[in-house]
């Protein structure tokens, strides 16, 4: 991505949104402060729209050159799956459950992908990493296939269709897992990255 792509400012939103999340679970987890466990709901969603946001000129680079795609996947997954395999193993590890059936789950990011399909959500806040990498999974293989012409106009139609499948399915399905179903929550991110895109054209009209 080229310098002039990058809004440095962004930076400074996003920290205080992931500071924000870590600070209001330790008081929800450790100090029982309930309330705040609310507050991060904010500070996730806030997260989610930054990152389709910011991701949007490295989507654009695969649409427009789908030899980028695997670029995108490796700087992708370097930043986040290292870790994040280290950090399932010594949460399993304190639960005892490593090598378990949740413990895969949870490893290959598909605890959330259906309501209740947990027997025991021991890493519960690992739900929003889970929707980010699916998100680099699946995404930039959805836009390759929209291709070029009035991609956008595809994009908002698959906004406006997730929005309404959580209407019909509202009675069907726990109210939280609205908010931490891996596939439902894509829609934050495609916010993001609408709102990049228009943010593009009124920059350029500039």
């Amino acid at each position: 991505m080229n310098k002039k792509d990058h809004i440095y400012s962004l930076d400074l939103l996003r920290g205080f949104s992931g500071y924000g999340v870590a600070f209001c679970h330790l008081h929800a987890f450790v100090f029982n402060n309930i309330h705040l466990e609310y507050v991060s709901l904010l500070f996730v969603e806030f997260f989610f729209v930054l990152s389709g946001f910011v991701l949007y000129p490295q989507l654009i680079q695969v649409l427009n050159n789908k030899k980028n795609l695997t670029i995108f996947y490796k700087r992708r997954w370097i930043r986040t799956l290292p870790l994040y395999v280290i950090v399932v193993f010594m949460v399993s590890a304190l639960f005892g459950e490593v090598f378990s059936k949740d413990f895969f789950k949870y490893l290959f990011f598909v605890q959330k992908i259906v309501p209740n399909f947990l027997s025991s959500d021991y890493y519960p806040v690992a739900w929003s990493l889970s929707i980010e990498e699916f998100f680099y999974l699946f995404f930039p293989l959805i836009i390759i296939f929209f291709g070029k012409n009035d991609f956008i106009k595809k994009i908002i139609l698959l906004f406006i269709a997730l929005i309404l499948a959580k209407f019909l399915i509202a009675d069907n399905v726990e109210s939280s897992f609205f908010r931490t179903g891996t596939i439902f929550r894509f829609d934050a991110i495609l916010l993001g990255f609408i709102l990049r895109f228009f943010h593009e054209k009124l920059f350029k009209l500039r």
